[in-house]
């Protein structure tokens, strides 16, 4: 693991957390979002995981240029491993948030507010919302303060305030260091969050859009379904029976959780032909089809799911994809 730049040690109150892939096209970016933040007290740690294009070439501009950004480069060993790594260097910093390398903070005012809700409540946890290049993405419009442990949890478990990623969000960073695995599948962000969020303190969510989501698939490590993938499935199902031993009431949150785990599975499977010579697409798809009862009567699944859940489950996919690009197609052949 190869230092490129450190830190001074100031003890900063924000560290940034940043795992970058091939992000040559980001990540200047999505660092100067964070030096575009009106609260300078920060610090920014990315690790470059293993990228072949120029990205690790601009990180080491940047290091040059800004004393609050430590580089590091390592052998691509994923997103997960690359924020653990991250957050293995990060010291004197009170709290810790996640910011992927093709997305950005777009409000500069993110920081000062999270630091003056966090300072006058004493919190261990503020989440926060985001928008994408479609819609921003309101959690709800006022401030929520979770009072107790089962009302966090059922938010939680139904994406209601909090946010099942990692990002879009402010931790203590104690309980980061203490509380955030790598999994051997590849959605590590719901259940970092649940144990960290679990044994947190004080939690809240503040109505403020700071984040801007986008979808480029160049820049993450890993994106198709591998057959380890079936352990996040299979993880959801011993998780929740945990939750229901304590909390009985939350079935059909807990329904949801897993069965919104299984349509996400079941809908990159479909898409992509090759997975049907994987073992974990029979899992998956019987899994998927003998649990329709509960995707078109859970009140928390709503029509958009529903729809790709009947979708999936009369095979339709190839069919939608041929009448879509019939209609690319005519619309391009339009425009010439």
């Amino acid at each position: 693991m190869d230092i490129k730049g450190k830190v001074k040690n100031r003890g900063g109150y924000i560290a940034v957390i940043i795992a970058a892939y091939n992000a040559e096209a980001y990540i200047e970016r999505c660092i100067r979002s964070v030096q575009n933040q009106t609260y300078g007290n920060w610090k920014v740690y990315v690790v470059d995981d293993g990228s072949t294009d120029n990205t690790l070439k601009i990180l080491e501009r940047i290091v040059r240029n800004e004393e609050r950004v430590c580089a590091v480069h390592t052998e691509n060993n994923g997103v997960f491993a690359a924020r653990r790594t991250a957050i293995d260097l990060v010291e004197n910093c009170e709290y810790l948030t996640f910011l992927d390398s093709d997305d950005f903070f777009c409000e500069n005012e993110l920081f000062a507010r999270c630091v003056d809700e966090v300072t006058e409540h004493k919190l261990d946890y503020l989440g926060f919302n985001y928008r994408t290049e479609q819609k921003s993405v309101f959690r709800a419009d006022e401030k929520v303060r979770w009072i107790n442990k089962k009302e966090l949890l059922k938010d939680l478990l139904t994406g209601i305030h909090i946010d099942g990623n990692m990002q879009f969000s402010l931790y203590r960073t104690n309980l980061v260091k203490k509380y955030f695995k790598v999994y051997s599948y590849n959605n590590d962000d719901f259940f970092n969050k649940y144990d960290i969020i679990m044994h947190a303190g004080r939690c809240a969510y503040i109505p403020i859009t700071g984040y801007f989501y986008s979808s480029n698939p160049g820049s993450q490590t890993r994106l198709t379904v591998q057959e380890k993938d079936s352990l996040y499935y299979e993880h959801s199902l011993e998780f929740i029976k945990t939750v229901l031993e304590q909390f009985p009431e939350l079935i059909e949150e807990c329904e949801y959780f897993s069965n919104n785990i299984l349509l996400w599975l079941a809908a990159q499977l479909a898409k992509e032909k090759e997975t049907k010579q994987l073992k974990i697409y029979e899992f998956i798809m019987r899994e998927f089809r003998s649990h329709g009862k509960i995707f078109l009567t859970n009140s928390y699944f709503d029509k958009r799911k529903r729809i790709r859940f009947l979708v999936i489950y009369f095979n339709l996919y190839g069919i939608l994809f041929c009448l879509y690009s019939k209609y690319k197609n005519m619309r391009q052949n339009k425009k010439n």
